[in-house]
């Protein structure tokens, strides 16, 4: 039977570093082209259509901010989505269309939204440190203090660093 349904594959990387975070900066979204009974439509070439609707600033796919078109030759088609310099969830559109349909102005057999990645941030860059003289408390024993202590971390970007990163200090 003809397609009727688009199933996204979850990527192997499904969270991936900003730009220039010391991880892995991309990664491979697949879909399957399904009939009505879940089968994958090999014998007929579709064109799917992917893009960007949300996005943290310099996600691109493929290295491109426009939308890409590909055309699935056996069910299966991909895209690559590339992460930009700041951390977030990324949306993606996929839309299937008929080979010889105008994939700007015509209507799509059917149309997906998917939020299949997460961009998160780098590692620790930048970072300020800071304790409270004023709320110093004595500890029994003589001569030892409390100090309440905060640490703000950065990544070369300037975002925020995410949570459970372990933080050593060495005071002198």
């Amino acid at each position: 039977t003809d397609a009727s349904h688009i199933n996204i594959i979850s990527p192997d990387q499904d969270e991936i570093m900003v730009q220039g975070g010391g991880g892995i900066e991309y990664s491979e979204v697949f879909v399957q082209i399904t009939d009505n009974t879940g089968n994958i439509v090999y014998d007929k070439p579709y064109q799917v259509k992917f893009k960007l609707t949300g996005s943290p600033t310099g996600t691109t796919l493929e290295n491109s901010t426009e939308p890409v078109t590909k055309v699935a030759e056996s069910g299966e088609t991909s895209v690559t989505i590339v992460s930009g310099t700041a951390p977030g969830a990324v949306a993606l559109l996929v839309e299937l269309f008929n080979i010889g349909d105008d994939v700007d102005t015509d209507t799509p057999i059917v149309t997906v939204v998917t939020t299949p990645i997460t961009i998160v941030s780098g590692a620790p860059e930048y970072g300020e440190i800071n304790f409270s003289v004023i709320d110093m408390a004595p500890v029994i024993g003589g001569g030892i203090y409390e100090y309440p202590l905060s640490v703000y971390l950065e990544d070369v970007h300037s975002n925020p660093v995410a949570d459970s990163i372990a933080v050593y200090f060495q005071i002198r």
